[in-house]
C-alpha cells in the first residue's frame, strides 16, 4: 500500500470532515497537534482490499443534554459539537481528536465534560477546556451528572466510581464494586445508582459518600430513575422494576412477542413518566403502570446507542448508522454528511 502524505490523505477525506480540520487549522492549532490528528484518521480502516478509498463512518457516540436545550454530541472520530435540534443545525466544534468520544455530561451551570481516556471540563461561552486529573489508567466510559455541581465517572474494568464535587473542585472513590461499571442512574432523594458486571446495583448517597443498599444477583446493563421513585434495569431483553427502599423487583416487562428477545441497551423517561427502551433499530415506549408496550418505532438502519430527553421533552435517539433522531419533529441529523434529512 503506497504511503499517502499529509495533503493527499486529507484530499481523499469526506469534504465535511477536511472542513473541521481545515477550521482547527484556521483557530491556530500547533503543528503537532495536527499531525496527531492525521494520525489518529489514519489509524482507522480505511482502504479496502484492493487498496481503494473508504470513507469513515462517523457515527454518535454518547449526547448530553445542555442546560439551554442544545445537544452536545460525542464521536467515534473524537468530535465534540454542539447542536440546536430545533433548527438540525451545528452550532460549534469544540474538538476533534481522532480519540473515541466514550461520554458527555452537562452540568447544571452550563459547562461540559466529555471523556476518552481524558475527562475535559468545557466553558461552552469560550469554547476552551481543562484538564480534570487522571485518577485511572483506562478510558472513561460512563458519565452522569448528579445535580448539585456532582458529577460521577467509571473507566474500562475499573469497579471504582468516581466523584467530582465542583463545588470545591474536591474529587473522591466510592468502592464496592468488584468488576467493571455498566451504567448510572439519578434516583429517589438525589441519590445514586449503579450496576456492574459483578451482577449488583448499589445505591449510594452522594453526600455521605457511603453505599446505602446493595440488590444481588441481577445482570443489569443500563439503569433509569423513574418519577414513583422506583428503579427500572435492563436486564437482557427484559426489563426490571425495582423499589429501591426494599431492593425488591416488584414487577417484569416484557415483549409480547417472544421472537423480541433482543437486548436492551438503552433506558431513558419521559416527562411523563413512560419508559423508553433502545434496542437493536427499535425505540418502544412502555407504560409502567399497565406493564404495556405502547408503541413500536423503527427509527434506525443500525443499533441505537443512546437516548436522552430535552429539557423540554423531545426524546432523541442515536446510532451506529451515524444519525440523531428527534421523535417530536420526526427529524434526523446525519453526522457522516451533515445533511439534514
Amino acid at each position: 500500500m503506497a504511503q499517502l502524505t499529509s495533503t493527499e490523505f486529507i484530499k481523499q477525506l469526506p469534504t465535511v470532515i477536511q472542513d473541521k480540520i481545515l477550521e482547527l487549522y484556521k483557530y491556530g492549532t500547533t503543528t503537532k497537534y495536527k499531525h496527531e490528528i492525521l494520525n489518529k484518521f489514519k489509524q482507522f480502516e480505511l482502504y479496502s482490499s484492493d487498496e481503494s478509498y473508504k470513507q469513515v463512518k462517523v457515527h454518535p457516540v454518547c449526547l448530553a443534554v445542555l442546560n439551554n436545550d442544545n445537544l452536545a454530541i460525542g464521536t467515534n472520530i473524537g468530535e465534540l459539537s454542539i447542536w440546536n435540534v430545533n433548527q438540525r443545525k451545528c452550532i460549534k466544534i469544540l474538538q476533534l481528536t481522532g480519540e473515541c468520544i466514550n461520554a458527555v455530561a452537562g452540568l447544571d451551570d452550563g459547562r461540559l465534560i466529555s471523556a476518552d481516556y481524558i475527562m475535559r471540563l468545557w466553558d461552552l461561552k469560550t469554547g476552551k477546556s481543562i484538564n480534570l486529573p487522571r485518577v485511572d489508567n483506562f478510558p472513561i466510559e460512563q458519565l452522569l451528572n448528579l445535580g448539585n455541581g456532582m458529577v460521577v465517572s467509571s473507566a474500562g474494568i475499573c469497579p471504582t466510581i468516581n466523584l467530582w464535587d465542583f463545588n470545591d473542585n474536591t474529587h473522591c472513590t466510592l468502592k464496592g464494586h468488584t468488576k467493571r461499571i455498566n451504567a448510572f442512574a439519578v434516583v429517589k432523594d438525589d441519590n445514586l445508582a449503579s450496576c456492574s458486571t459483578d451482577n449488583s446495583i448499589r445505591l449510594w448517597n452522594p453526600n455521605s459518600r457511603k453505599c446505602i443498599m446493595i440488590i444481588e444477583d441481577v445482570d443489569a446493563k443500563s439503569l433509569v430513575g423513574l418519577s414513583d421513585g422506583t428503579l427500572a434495569s435492563s436486564c437482557n431483553d427484559k426489563i426490571l422494576i425495582w423499589n429501591i427502599e426494599k431492593g425488591i423487583c416488584i414487577k417484569t416487562l416484557e415483549y409480547s412477542d417472544p421472537s423480541c428477545n433482543v437486548n436492551i441497551l438503552s433506558l431513558t423517561v419521559l416527562k411523563d413518566g413512560i419508559l423508553v427502551t433502545g434496542c437493536d433499530r427499535v425505540v418502544r415506549l412502555w407504560n409502567s403502570k399497565t406493564d404495556e408496550c405502547i408503541k413500536t418505532i423503527v427509527s434506525h438502519e443500525d443499533k441505537i446507542i443512546g437516548l436522552v430527553v430535552l429539557n423540554e421533552g423531545t426524546l432523541l435517539s442515536c446510532s451506529y448508522d451515524g444519525t440523531v433522531v428527534s421523535y417530536i419533529t420526526n427529524t434526523k441529523i446525519n453526522l457522516y454528511n451533515q445533511t439534514n434529512i
